[in-house]
Formats: structure tokens, C-alpha cells, sequence
């Protein structure tokens, strides 16, 4: 379960060399040479540390790293060790009782566990030490879980949208308007001038406006648009006209 535990911690936290095939259930099994485990285990802390401090931090707390031979190895585990046990002591001490973090609580940090890399124990501090790192990374998504660049991306997309929304629909209207517009050019509608030839069209056109022209002219014409709208004309004392509805007669 442990070694499982930190493999998906490692996962989440985008460890680069996770997905290689010595990473597995056995990555620390005591049947696995010393050297490999040991290999194993510097990578992992390095990479938590780096996590938890920064590349400034993890370099000034692990300067061996890579260690290139056994006395840097040494300098390395005698380091970590010193920093997981004030990280350890420093996250039971400061917590509130209702918030100790419960991962710590049954972990001992040894430098010999750290020079066996096998078993238990050690695999106890791995994985406090990377629910430690995962739940560091996490507080700023628990403790503002709508950030203001979120709330304001989510605000522009939104009102993008209402924009394409109201494009959408108006290019609709507009396609329907054009295949409306593609039948009946389709399918004319036949008229009683469609056989006229031009010039007949237009002697007739102008007979007409000669005719309206005749028609639109002093009282007779407003007699025709008072008449259209439903009123009547009346005299006062003929010094102009008034205008009544007929209904209100």
C-alpha cells in the first residue's frame, strides 16, 4: 500500500521520471540492489525538496546532489535527515490540535533508514514527506478555490459567448431570409405584365403617375388622406379647419 501511496503522490506532483519501468510496486524492495535503491531514494527527496523549497532551497539543503560518490551520498542522507526531522518537528509543534498533520505523527526519521532505503519505516518517511509536499502545493486551491484570474477569464468567456450567441442569431435570420429569397427566385410569381414588352411597361408606368398627380392636388387631396385616417374636416368661423373623428361624431 505504501509504495503505491507515494507512486501516485509522485504522479500528481508530475515527478518526470515516474513513468520509467524501475518505477514500480518493488522500486524499494529489499531484492532490489542497494545501489539502485539508494539512486532511487536521492532522486525522489531531491525532487520533493525542490517541491517544498525551490531549486535555491533544495540546493543549498542537498548540495551533493547529484552524487557523484559514496562520501557525497554520506553528506547527502546526514542533510536530509536533519531536514525531514525539523520539517516533521516544525509541522506537529506549529499545528492546531484539530489540524496536526497526521501523517507525521508516526514517523521516525533515521539517517539509517535513509542508508537502508527498504522497509516500513522508510517507506513511512517517503510518503509523510510527499502527502507533505502534495498538501503544501494544494493550499492555494483550498484556501481560494475561485482565484481572481479565473473569475475574470470565466467573465469574458461568458460575455464572448452572449456576443457569438447574438452573431449566431442574426446569421440565422439572415439564412433564412436568403432561402426564402432562393425560392421565390425559384419560382417567380407570374403577373398579367410579365408579357408587356419594356417600353410598354414604362408608357404605363407614367400613366399612372400622371394619374395620381391629378388625383393628389388641393382639397382633394386632403380630402382622400382625412378620409383614409377616419376624420373629417369642420370650419370655425371659417377662419381655418379643424379636424374631428368621424366615430366621435
Amino acid at each position: 500500500m505504501l509504495p503505491l501511496l507515494l507512486l501516485v503522490h509522485l504522479q500528481i506532483l508530475q515527478y518526470t521520471k515516474v513513468n520509467e519501468p524501475q518505477y514500480d510496486l518493488d522500486l524499494f524492495a529489499s531484492n532490489r540492489g542497494l545501489t539502485e535503491r539508494t539512486k532511487s531514494m536521492e532522486d525522489i527527496c531531491y525532487f520533493l525538496v525542490e517541491c517544498a523549497e525551490g531549486k535555491n532551497g533544495a540546493r543549498k539543503i542537498l548540495g551533493t546532489y547529484p552524487c557523484l560518490k559514496p562520501s557525497d551520498s554520506t553528506i547527502f542522507r546526514t542533510s536530509l535527515a536533519k531536514y525531514l526531522e525539523a520539517l516533521r518537528h516544525d509541522s506537529l509543534r506549529t499545528s492546531a490540535p484539530q489540524q496536526i498533520p497526521y501523517w507525521w505523527k508516526d514517523v521516525m526519521v533515521r539517517r539509517s533508514l535513509l542508508e537502508e532505503c527498504a522497509g516500513e519505516k522508510f517507506m513511512r518517511i517517503l510518503v509523510a514527506f510527499s502527502t507533505h509536499v502534495l498538501f503544501e502545493k494544494s493550499k492555494d486551491c483550498t484556501e481560494n478555490p475561485t482565484p481572481a484570474a479565473y473569475a475574470e477569464a470565466l467573465s469574458l468567456a461568458q460575455s464572448k459567448k452572449n456576443a457569438w450567441t447574438q452573431a449566431a442569431t442574426r446569421l440565422q435570420q439572415i439564412q433564412g431570409e436568403l432561402e426564402t429569397l432562393r425560392t421565390r427566385l425559384d419560382k417567380p410569381i407570374e403577373s398579367k405584365y410579365s408579357t408587356l414588352a419594356t417600353e410598354r411597361l414604362t408608357a404605363l408606368r407614367d400613366a399612372k403617375l400622371d394619374d395620381i398627380r391629378r388625383q393628389w392636388n388641393d382639397d382633394e387631396a386632403l380630402d382622400f388622406l382625412l378620409d383614409i385616417a377616419g376624420l373629417q374636416r369642420t370650419s370655425v368661423n371659417g377662419t381655418g379647419w379643424l379636424t374631428d373623428s368621424i366615430e366621435d361624431k
